[in-house]
Parts: structure tokens; C-alpha cells; sequence
């Protein structure tokens, strides 16, 4: 996390969220959630709002804007050192993201 006030403004937010520690160390802390809670719980206190179609529409741009550099990346990888499993991998997260942007679009959250 970085030090310890982010550790602990992390393990709190976690827990707020209905994560309880299963082993906690000094800095290191495994946990775990009791999903029949999901459907029931709010997590953040207040008045939740949909994503406008705007918002949806600015973040469809971004994702499409980071596929483009992380295909830039991938291109340049293999003129440099030929196919590799970096750009495998990297094609893989590419096509993963390219996936995301249908559901993101039809997902429940939005006006």
C-alpha cells in the first residue's frame, strides 16, 4: 500500500464495505466477505444516482483511448523483440478490454 496510513484508510475502507480479516500481520492483511449481505447492504451512505448516457459515453472514450496506447505499446514490443509472452499477454488484456465496453454499455446503473 505504499505506508501505513494507506494501509489502514485501505483495511478501514474494506471493512466498512463488509470485509472482515481472516489473517491480519503487520501491514498484510487477508480478507474475505459473506456475499448473502450484497443484495441488502449500502455501502456508501447517501442517495445513489445512475450514470448519465454522457458520463457512459466519456468513459467509453477513455477505455477506447487506453486500448489504443496499449496497442501502440504492443506494436512496439514486437518490432522490438518479436512475439513474445509480454505480448501475448498484453494482446490478451487488449481483447479483455475491448470485451468490457458491451457490458459496461448495457449494464443497470445507467439512465
Amino acid at each position: 500500500m505504499g505506508s501505513e496510513r494507506n494501509y489502514k484508510v485501505a483495511k478501514k475502507l474494506a471493512d466498512k464495505v463488509g470485509f472482515r480479516a481472516l489473517i491480519e500481520n503487520p501491514f498484510d492483511c487477508r480478507m474475505t466477505m459473506d456475499a448473502s449481505s450484497l443484495k441488502t447492504r449500502e455501502y456508501i451512505k447517501g442517495i445513489y444516482q445512475k450514470l448519465s448516457k454522457e458520463s457512459m459515453v466519456k468513459m467509453n472514450s477513455k477505455i477506447l483511448y487506453t486500448i489504443g496506447i496499449l496497442e501502440v505499446i504492443q506494436s512496439e514490443l514486437e518490432y522490438k523483440c518479436g512475439f513474445t509472452a509480454t505480448s501475448e499477454a498484453l494482446s490478451d488484456q487488449i481483447k479483455e478490454l475491448k470485451r468490457f465496453i458491451p457490458r459496461l454499455e448495457s449494464a443497470k446503473f445507467v439512465e
